[in-house]
């Protein structure tokens, strides 16, 4: 799909695609991976919030870091990755358990609430996150 230029420079790992925000490959302008690069439980979700992080990266309204940041969140996140999940060729883009942190890193990003409970703090605690809290 990608000439051989541009994949040497997504660095693809043999546990996977590394991006920032499982999205922007840092070493690239002009290109984003939106549902592609994440697996959660609730994919439709996921891929939903990325795309309105997306836009708002876009339409100027969230400032993407420098490169390096970028590289050093990544590095941050592969290191935690290794650090307990098993060896697989998908790896990067595995957050089954960690799906609402993720989430709470975008919805943060976009200067939302990240949490979709209001002012009940046991629904917070107790309740599980849907679709519709978001």
């Amino acid at each position: 799909l990608f000439d051989r230029l541009i994949q040497s420079r997504l660095d693809r790992e043999k546990d996977g695609l590394y991006l920032y925000r499982s999205m922007i490959p840092p070493g690239l302008k002009d290109i984003a991976f939106v549902g592609s690069e994440v697996s959660t439980f609730n994919n439709i979700l996921t891929h939903g919030l990325q795309a309105e992080w997306l836009a708002q990266v876009l339409a100027g309204k969230i400032d993407l870091p420098s490169s390096g940041s970028m590289i050093q969140a990544m590095e941050v996140e592969q290191a935690w990755k290794r650090s307990w999940m098993p060896g697989t060729s998908a790896r990067a883009s595995i957050f089954q358990l960690h799906m609402m942190k993720y989430h709470d890193t975008l919805m943060k990003d976009m200067g939302e609430n990240h949490r979709r409970k209001g002012f009940n703090i046991i629904a917070e605690i107790f309740s599980p996150y849907t679709a519709r809290d978001y």
